[in-house]
C-alpha cells in the first residue's frame, strides 16, 4: 500500500503540477563510515526518494502531502517506507504589524515487520504542532513567543511516547547598518521512564559488616526490564543567540550558541544498555552547549556554498548496561560527550526556461566525538548527494 502510495504521487506530478499546486522530488544517497556513531566503525550506503505534493487551498495556507523509501545497503533491516502531511496556515494580513503561524504535522515509518516486533527503539510515528505569534516593533526589531508539542510513538508497546510541550520566546534586531542578532529562550516539559537505582542492602552479623549481593535489582529480560520504571520529569530551560551579518557583497557570516540545562533530574538511570544509541527515544535527551560558526558565499558563480565548525558539549542521561543477557543496576555509566564537526555543502541552483527549478546538492560532513563511555568514542566521514526536482 506505502509504494503504491509513492508510485501515485511519482505517476501525477504533471497533472497537479500548477499556480496552486507544485511538486517537488527528492533524491538522495549516503555513503557513511560510520552509520550507528559508535566504535562499531559500521560503514554503509543509503538512498532514498522523496515525493511532496504543495498545495495551497486558500490563501496564506500550505497543506504538503509526502511519501519517502530510505533502502540500506549492508542493513537492509534499517529499510523503511515514510509517509505523511503537514499543513501551515498564517491567518493574518501581510500588511500587519502582528503575525500567527499555526502549523501541525502527521509522519509514520514502516520498517520491516521482522523489525518492528521485536525493536524497542524503532520510531512508529510522530505528530507535531506549533503555534507562534509575533509583532513587528519596527523595521528592525521582531518580537515572538509561541508554544510547540511534540509525541513520539515507539514500534514497541512497552516503550511508552515520547512527549515533549515547550514554550519559547524571542527578539530579533539589526544593529550597527547589517549586524542582526536573534534570541531566544524557552522551557520544555516532558516525561521520562527510568529504572530505580537500588543500593546494596547492609546488615550486621557479630562484629562483621555484610552486603548484599549489588546484582539483587537484576531482570533477564528486556520486557521485565521496561515494565519495572517509573516515571519522573525531565523539565529542561534552553537559551540560544544567533549572530549574522555580511562579508561583502556575496558571502555571510553566521554565528550560534546553544545552551541546555536539565531541572530537578533524578539521579537514575534509563533502560536499557546503550539507551541514547542511534535509534534510541533518549539520542536527543542532554543538557550542556554548543557552538557554532557557519559562512555561505555566493562567490563562485550559480553556486552557493556553506561551510563551517560546530563544537557540542553534552551530558547524556545515566544508561544502565547489559552484561552476560542480565540487566542490572549495578551497571551504570555517566554518559559525558565532546563531539567536532566540520561541514561543506554546495548547492547548484537552477532555473530552467520553462519556470521549473533543479538543484544538485553535495554535503561532506567530518564528525570526532569522545565520551565517557567507551563505545561512544568514534570517527566517521559522511558523503551524501542529493537533487530536487520542483514542478
Amino acid at each position: 500500500m506505502k509504494k503504491i502510495l509513492i508510485i501515485l504521487l511519482l505517476l501525477t506530478a504533471q497533472s497537479f503540477a500548477g499556480s496552486f499546486y507544485n511538486i517537488e522530488f527528492n533524491l538522495n544517497s549516503v555513503n557513511t563510515d560510520n552509520l550507528f556513531n559508535d566504535s562499531t566503525n559500521a560503514k554503509d550506503f543509503y538512498s532514498s526518494i522523496r515525493s511532496t505534493a504543495n498545495i495551497y487551498p486558500i490563501k496564506n495556507s500550505e497543506l504538503n502531502v509526502f511519501a519517502e523509501y530510505t533502502n540500506y545497503g549492508k542493513n537492509p533491516n534499517l529499510s523503511n517506507i515514510t509517509y505523511g502531511s503537514g499543513l501551515t496556515f498564517l491567518p493574518l494580513s501581510d500588511s500587519s504589524n502582528f503575525s500567527l503561524l499555526l502549523t501541525g504535522s502527521f509522519q509514520k515509518y514502516s520498517y520491516k515487520e521482522a523489525l518492528t516486533t521485536n525493536s524497542t527503539e524503532f520510531v512508529k510515528q510522530d505528530i507535531s504542532a506549533l503555534a507562534g505569534f509575533g509583532y513587528d516593533v519596527s523595521k528592525s526589531i521582531h518580537l515572538r513567543t509561541g508554544v510547540s508539542w511534540k509525541s513520539t510513538g515507539y514500534a514497541s508497546d512497552d516503550v511508552p511516547d515520547k512527549k515533549l510541550t515547550e514554550i519559547f520566546s524571542g527578539l530579533n534586531f539589526t544593529i550597527f547598518g547589517s549586524n542582526s542578532i536573534d534570541i531566544e529562550s524557552g522551557y520544555t516539559y516532558e516525561k521520562y521512564n527510568y529504572l530505580p537505582e537500588f543500593k546494596p542492602l547492609m546488615f550486621i552479623v557479630g562484629t562483621d559488616t555484610i552486603y548484599t549481593d549489588p546484582m539483587i535489582y537484576a531482570i533477564n529480560t528486556d520486557e521485565d526490564a521496561y515494565g519495572n520504571q517509573k516515571d519522573a520529569d525531565l523539565n529542561a530551560f534552553y537559551f540560544s543567540t544567533r549572530f549574522s551579518r555580511p562579508l561583502g557583497k556575496k558571502t555571510g557570516l553566521s554565528l550560534i550558541y546553544y545552551y541546555r540545562d536539565f531541572n530537578d533530574i533524578k539521579d537514575s538511570t534509563l533502560v536499557l544498555g546503550y539507551s541514547t544509541g542511534y535509534l534510541s527515544p533518549w539520542v536527543s535527551s542532554y543538557d550542556g552547549f554548543s557552538i557554532q560558526g557557519k559562512i555561505k558565499t555566493y562567490l563562485i558563480p550559480k553556486t552557493i556554498t556553506t561551510f563551517g565548525y560546530g563544537y557540542w558539549d553534552k551530558n547524556h542521561l545515566r544508561v544502565v548496561e547489559r552484561h552476560d543477557g542480565i540487566v542490572s543496576t549495578v551497571n551504570t555509566q555517566d554518559r559525558a560527550d565532546s563531539m567536532r564537526k566540520l561541514f561543506l555543502t554546495i548547492q547548484f541552483p537552477i532555473v530552467l526556461p520553462s519556470g521549473r527549478f533543479v538543484e544538485p546538492v553535495l554535503n561532506v560532513e567530518f564528525t570526532n566525538n569522545n565520551s565517557t563511555v567507551d563505545v561512544y568514542n568514534y570517527d566517521d566521514f559522511t558523503v551524501s548527494t542529493g537533487l530536487t526536482f520542483r514542478l
